[in-house]
């Protein structure tokens, strides 16, 4: 007696999951398709992996222009004035040492002429200054400098100009009449240098002193002129009644700062005109790579590994189906985050489509 099935059975069913992308990209910017497998998806309740393939359709076509270009018709910018100018800021140049025996010293003497030929936003003159072997050393002494634009006409800071040095010796003349001790065991007893210490003398010595003035001075003057091109010329001034040896030595600085002069910054000020934006939308001529290295990678400890790399050939056809990803079966072999990378072999970007078939089978 034959015996009668009562149960019933199914065939195993499957299903498909699907992942795409599109984008431009190159030789280091590949198309990144996302494939997040849950463990569900990997490994049934019986402990059997239960996917059975892993591919990837793909087509590399022409970059693609998903936005219009922008041109300007005019490089003149909006700024006004010399904002953003840069003057050179540099030490020019420095005078040699000067020295005459001036005899009156009554008329000026010229101790720097120059010319300079860069441009600044203003020039520091530093003047040192020594004197000495005066005619009158005992009289008053006095030394003045000014600076004189010649190609303007303009004198700094006046024409009157500045002191360097003023001052008066308190000797009123250059011999006096004093007494002198007899002997050089006698001390002085009072303040007053006449009455010694057990001697009182009645003999004055009159006779001279040679007095020897060394006078030291210096000043700096700032010109707020930009001296490019202009002929700079300082001088010296003394009196007039006393002649001497002097020695000068000058140096000068231009000075430089990033100007922002009169600007306007207000974006509502600013002229778009000669700005076009264009709409169109656009594909290149054609196919810039020759090979295409299609990637499966899996997130792990927070970095991406590679699993399974290949290169395809494009020399036949710029598109396939069915590119296997699994290496024989062996990926993927665990749930997580999986992705698949496309890149080129070129540097010159093209439009790079992918989509990933998961096809596993599903509880029965």
């Amino acid at each position: 007696m034959n015996q009668k099935l009562q149960s019933t059975s199914m065939q195993g069913t499957t299903n498909v999951l699907t992942f795409s992308n599109v984008r431009n990209g190159n030789n280091t910017v590949g198309c990144t398709i996302e494939c997040p497998l849950p463990s569900s998806f990997i490994i049934d309740e019986a402990g059997n992996k239960r996917v059975l393939n892993m591919t990837l359709d793909y087509d590399i076509d022409p970059f693609n222009r998903q936005y219009g270009g922008a041109s300007a018709t005019s490089d003149s910018p909006d700024v006004e004035n010399d904002s953003g100018e840069n003057y050179e800021r540099s030490q020019v140049a420095e005078s040699a040492n000067w020295a005459t025996a001036i005899s009156p010293f009554g008329s000026s003497g010229k101790i720097l002429d120059v010319t300079p030929n860069v441009h600044g936003d203003g020039m520091y003159i530093t003047i040192n200054l020594r004197a000495y072997n005066f005619s009158t050393p005992t009289s008053a002494i006095s030394f003045g400098v000014y600076i004189y634009n010649s190609t303007d006409g303009d004198y700094y800071p006046d024409s009157n100009g500045l002191y360097i040095v003023e001052k008066k010796e308190r000797w009123s003349t250059d011999s006096d009449t004093h007494t002198h001790p007899a002997h050089r065991n006698y001390f002085v007893e009072s303040d007053d240098m006449i009455t010694f210490y057990g001697y009182s003398p009645t003999v004055s010595d009159s006779h001279s002193h040679t007095v020897d003035v060394d006078v030291t001075g210096e000043i700096t003057v700032f010109i707020p002129i930009d001296p490019y091109n202009k002929n700079i010329e300082v001088y010296l001034t003394g009196d007039s009644s006393n002649s001497c040896t002097v020695y000068t030595y000058v140096s000068y600085y231009i000075i430089s700062q990033h100007k922002h002069d009169d600007g306007n910054y207000n974006a509502e000020s600013h002229n778009h005109s000669p700005i076009s934006i264009g709409d169109a939308v656009s594909d290149a001529g054609s196919v810039n790579a020759t090979q295409i290295t299609v990637d499966l990678q899996r997130l792990e400890s927070g970095s991406w590994v590679s699993h399974y790399s290949q290169n395809v050939s494009l020399s036949g056809a710029t598109y396939g189906t069915d590119l296997d990803l699994t290496n024989g079966g062996t990926y993927p072999d665990d749930s997580g985050f999986w992705r698949v990378v496309i890149k080129t072999n070129s540097s010159n970007p093209d439009l790079i489509k992918g989509v990933v078939k998961v096809k596993h089978q599903m509880d029965n």
